[in-house]
């Protein structure tokens, strides 16, 4: 992909603009207007006359048109018709955008930004001139032009050799790609000067190329940046935007270069750890809130961000950025998010300005796997150069696995996930089941398991369900198995799915086709709604069944179900489960193991050290008491707060302490002395810790 600098100028240098009498007069006509919204009239400098003028029809050289209250003395733009000039200012423009020099006159508006900018190409150009003719005409500009431009350099050079600027003379910092600096949101960007402009008496503004990606490719996309309006003169790097060059922080570009250097490898589809604050959309309502992430999951994935409808807002979010593989021309005005779109995401990350085109149908409505997670499609295209990654927008697009949300990423804050292998070996399971679990998963997620039903496409996916009461390990299960694939687990409960019917069946559909693009575990908790045997008394229940059964059935990936009790399974569901696993409640056997190993990660995680003060004999007497997997492990969290307040190692004091405060010491089922805990690790047990 060629990122290569197009002019925005049009016509070729060489070629001379059609005489057809116009500018063919050596001269300059001077006209004359009282304010902004007076007519241009001729002026006389001895009296002024009432004449209309049709400046784009004058015979002259060139018109120059004046403005003012009292006296004509305010040069408020030039139209230059001579043919000479046009072509002359096509060879010193020639790099220059926005200057047109393929029309039949050519306009220049004060301050004349084009003309102090190439100011001295400009001399040199008027000095080397050759043609008698055509010199006479240029002269006449330079002379004109000389007028405005001198006094602006003297003036504006020594602020710039003091590092001051005014608002008034602002301009002169920004010629056209120029590399400024700016923050966009909060986060440290650049973008490289397109154009500038006065948009009013009170903002000066600049329009600035930065790089994004669509998670397919990478392009250029427009950002506009303010400085207001302000009194005197401001120290330039006090400024909202300033030129990189004159930036204090020498290092700057060098860490945006990094940071766009991983922009660039975080194109397609990415599994990552996420910590830090981003804007997401947890309610789905199209309205993204600040959360604080701290080594959450998310999956980076924008060309699903932009082709996925998402909750209520799907007109506003079902939005495709239009990337530019050059720097945009005139015409070229399409860009990252339409209107209130730009409310959302847009303007708070920088590119929300001017219209947008809407996504491509066919990849909206079929599934795609890309990137890291499945490689097989729309393999993304790094073609940025080293000069290219400052230029890279400082946030990624993605989709929060704790939210089950999509939202905007710092790429500063993406990192790489620490997998926890030891999960499955802490899972105490019967070897067989561990085994079927992962070979199932495994070839799901492979795409290795070729046995298909009769009719293509259904009956395709695995089915698993775990039973047993809370806290005896089913969800961690499914946790420990997608940690050793080291695949994305997407984990939901059945009411999270809706109330209604109809609310079911569209978010469960949404559910299925994200796991199905991200080759995800999926994790439905308490699904008893969804299993419980159908009967004519519940109607409401029957319909929720099979809507859950029909979607099921050409569903292609991994889905693990768990329940805490089932009365009686649907037939129809039963047939479509391929693994059954019952969870036997814990024994203080198991629960010994849990509470040693809980306490000793503890102990470690705390001091930094290996070992613990808690004897074993105390692990032994908690394990008598009547407690869960998730409830040892909420009181030891609890008690290793209360450790860290008094910044002693984890002791028996600390767990008595939270146990106490949770009545938990009235529940508990101590036995007599002679009752022992067995000290074994392992075994044959079927509790779900090792």
């Amino acid at each position: 992909m060629d990122f290569s600098h197009t002019h925005r100028r049009l016509g070729d240098p060489g070629h001379m603009v059609p005489y057809e009498g116009r500018g063919a007069k050596l001269g300059i006509q001077e006209l004359y207007r009282t304010d902004s919204n007076g007519r241009w009239i001729e002026l006389d400098r001895n009296r002024f006359s009432i004449d209309d003028v049709n400046s784009n029809t004058s015979e002259s050289a060139i018109v120059a048109r004046y403005e003012g209250g009292t006296s004509p003395t305010d040069l408020h733009s030039i139209i230059v018709h001579s043919p000479y000039i046009i072509n002359f200012l096509a060879r010193v423009f020639a790099d220059y955008p926005e200057v047109y020099t393929c029309l039949k006159h050519v306009e220049f508006v004060k301050p004349f930004h084009q003309f102090y900018h190439q100011w001295q190409p400009f001399v040199d150009a008027v000095e080397q001139e050759t043609s008698a003719e055509e010199h006479s005409h240029v002269k006449l500009l330079h002379d004109l032009i000389g007028e405005v431009i001198r006094p602006i350099k003297v003036e504006a050079e020594d602020l710039l050799a003091n590092g001051l600027i005014d608002f008034k003379h602002v301009w002169v910092l920004f010629p056209p790609t120029t590399e400024v600096f700016f923050h966009s949101n909060g986060y440290d960007q650049l973008g490289r000067v397109a154009k500038d402009f006065y948009a009013n008496e009170l903002q000066y503004a600049l329009e600035c190329d930065c790089i994004d990606c669509d998670g397919i490719g990478f392009g250029y996309v427009p950002q506009i940046i303010s400085i207001g309006l302000y009194s005197g003169l401001k120290p330039i790097h006090d400024l909202d935007c300033i030129p990189v060059s004159m930036h204090p922080d020498k290092e700057l570009r060098q860490r945006l270069s990094a940071r766009g250097c991983k922009f660039e490898k975080l194109n397609g589809v990415h599994y990552r750890s996420f910590s830090g604050a981003a804007k997401v959309d947890p309610n789905k309502k199209g309205y993204p809130e600040e959360v604080s992430f701290q080594n959450a999951r998310i999956i980076i994935d924008p060309a699903y961000y932009f082709s996925e409808p998402r909750g209520i807002s799907n007109s506003v979010f079902s939005r495709r950025q239009v990337l530019h593989k050059a720097p945009r021309t005139k015409t070229q005005t399409q860009t990252f998010f339409e209107s209130r779109d730009s409310e959302l995401f847009g303007n708070d990350y920088g590119y929300g300005y001017g219209h947008t085109q809407k996504p491509n149908a066919k990849a909206r409505n079929q599934p795609v796997n890309t990137g890291e997670l499945d490689e097989s499609l729309e393999e993304p295209i790094k073609s940025l150069s080293e000069d290219e990654y400052a230029l890279c927008a400082p946030t990624v697009k993605g989709y929060s696995m704790t939210h089950k949300a999509w939202g905007v990423f710092p790429v500063d804050g993406v990192g790489e996930i620490e997998w926890s292998d030891a999960a499955l070996e802490r899972l105490v399971l019967q070897d067989d089941y561990k085994k079927i679990i992962l070979a199932f998963v495994q070839a799901q997620l492979s795409n290795k398991d070729d046995f298909d039903d009769v009719i293509q496409g259904k009956g395709c996916g695995v089915i698993m369900l775990f039973q047993g009461p809370a806290g005896v390990g089913k969800t961690l299960t499914a946790e420990s198995v997608a940690e050793r694939m080291k695949c994305p687990l997407y984990a939901l409960s059945s009411g999270e799915l809706g109330d209604t019917a109809t609310d079911v069946e569209r978010n469960l559909e949404a559910v299925l086709k994200h796991c199905t693009r991200w080759k995800a575990v999926l994790l439905l908790d308490e699904c008893d709604v969804f299993l419980e045997k159908r009967s004519s008394a519940n109607m409401a229940q029957n319909k929720l069944v099979a809507i859950f059964l029909r979607l099921l059935e050409y569903y292609q990936g991994c889905l693990m179900l768990t329940t805490n009790r089932v009365k009686d399974i649907d037939p129809a569901f039963e047939s479509r489960i391929h693994l059954t696993i019952e969870y036997p409640s814990l024994n203080p056997d198991s629960r010994y193991q849990i509470w040693w190993n809980f306490l000793h990660d503890s102990a470690r995680v705390q001091s930094n050290q290996p070992g613990s003060s808690i004897a074993e004999n105390d692990v032994r007497n908690l394990a008598m008491r009547d407690l869960n997997g998730r409830q040892i492990k909420n009181v030891v969290k609890t008690a290793r707060l209360l450790a860290a307040r008094d910044e002693v190692t984890l002791n028996i004091e600390h767990i008595d302490t939270v146990l106490r405060a949770n009545g938990a010491l009235v529940r508990s089922k101590v036995k007599s002395d002679a009752t022992r805990v067995p000290h074994r690790r392992g075994g044959g047990r079927r509790s779900l810790y090792k």
